[in-house]
């Protein structure tokens, strides 16, 4: 009896975890897409007015919203700044309750990727600069679960939703960390 108490128990524990563990992998996120991704906003900064490196993905349509998203700013003492990008990522990410995917930090780059809550995308912070305090680049990407890129129209209203013109606001402030 003792011996098939313990088997009882051994194969509900079993049965338990193994229940758990299947539950567990169906709410995890999705796999992080590969493909294109749509570029929703970039922000150049260079250390001159001189300076040949100015926003690649200039924006050409659409409202002021999205003319904006896209510029190049001048600060004469750049320096790298991806810790300051990163708590301005992180704490986008908590305002809008995005699901954390990706957090890579290096001493001139940084990526942060986050899923939609409903797992319909995912967006990715990126930026990168040049040690020498010539250039910096900060970045906003987001992702379909497809791969796909999308025309920037068929996601205008995540500009409002996710208030990325404020996003722009605190990520242009954080590039110029150096300044006073």
């Amino acid at each position: 009896m003792k011996n098939a108490t313990y088997l009882f128990f051994t194969f509900v524990s079993f049965y338990s975890l193994s229940g758990y563990a299947q539950s567990d992998t169906l709410t995890a996120p999705p796999k992080i897409p590969d493909g294109a991704p749509t570029i929703m906003l970039g922000i150049t900064t260079v250390n001159s007015l001189d300076s040949d490196s100015t926003e690649a993905e200039a924006w050409s349509g659409g409202g002021l919203e999205l003319v904006r998203s896209f510029s190049t700013l001048v600060y004469p003492d750049l320096r790298p700044c991806p810790k300051e990008i990163r708590a301005t990522g992180i704490k986008w990410q908590k305002d809008y309750d995005l699901i954390p995917a990706k957090d890579v930090l290096k001493e001139n780059e940084l990526t942060l990727k986050f899923w939609l809550p409903d797992y319909n995308g995912l967006f990715e912070i990126k930026y990168l600069s040049k040690p020498d305090g010539t250039y910096a680049r900060s970045w906003l990407n987001y992702y379909t679960l497809t791969g796909e890129r999308l025309e920037i129209e068929t996601i205008e209203e995540y500009y409002t939703t996710y208030k990325i013109s404020q996003l722009w606001d605190d990520l242009a402030e954080s590039m110029g960390c150096s300044v006073e």
